[in-house]
């Protein structure tokens, strides 16, 4: 079966020898009503914690009818499900670089630019969580509610260091530190240009030559 919010408070639940909810809207569990309280926003602050590889994706905005009361051209309209903005691109020409022409308010990018893609953090449903990341959200999420569920200081601490690791790693331990390592193995990293080094080599001539060509 696919895994779902409840499955990921079920699994803290468990961690903290809690019994289990059926739903985060059962008005007669005190621990569904903390946790439909905190899990929305304990979800999506660990999806964008850090940039995760497997919660990217690319993503076309759709220009809004309303133009920008000065300043801008257009706008557009950020996904409904971007939880963060990575890069902005003003092509869909393979090897095109991120566009800096863009600003950023609320639900919208104000821009010049007649066409905007972007690379964003998707608000991924739980069915699509890899398996470690699973287990390093019940464990963050345990150390999360635990002194509302056990009312124990120290099941805190203890689901904390589950998750990320001694004191001394300073939140980059645990669990943490395994998915991330996990993760960044998914996707080589990439090569960067350095400029500074063609225009050296040719004396600028070969700066010139490339930009013409993009």
């Amino acid at each position: 079966m696919a895994t779902t919010d409840v499955d990921i408070c079920n699994s803290a639940l468990f961690n903290l020898g809690a019994n289990e909810i059926s739903s985060l809207e059962d008005d007669e569990s005190d621990r569904a009503a903390l946790l439909a309280r905190v899990y929305p926003a304990f979800k999506e602050a660990r999806l964008t914690e850090y940039p995760w590889n497997w919660a990217r994706t690319k993503a076309q905005c759709s220009q809004d009818a309303t133009a920008p009361a000065n300043e801008w051209k257009y706008q557009y309209l950020v996904p409904a499900e971007c939880l963060e903005v990575h890069a902005v691109y003003d092509s869909s020409s393979v090897g095109v670089r991120p566009f800096k022409r863009f600003e950023r308010q609320g639900g919208f990018l104000l821009s010049d630019a007649t066409v905007l893609y972007i690379d964003m953090t998707e608000d991924k449903d739980e069915s699509d969580w890899p398996g470690l990341f699973e287990d390093y959200a019940a464990a963050a999420l345990s150390a999360r509610i635990a002194h509302g569920v056990t009312g124990r200081q120290g099941d805190s601490e203890h689901w904390w260091q589950v998750a990320y690791g001694l004191p001394a790693e300073q939140g980059e331990g645990g669990l943490y530190r395994k998915v991330k390592a996990w993760d960044s193995r998914q996707t080589p990293p990439k090569q960067i240009q350095d400029w500074t080094l063609v225009e050296a080599r040719f004396g600028g001539a070969g700066l010139v030559a490339d930009e013409r060509l993009r």
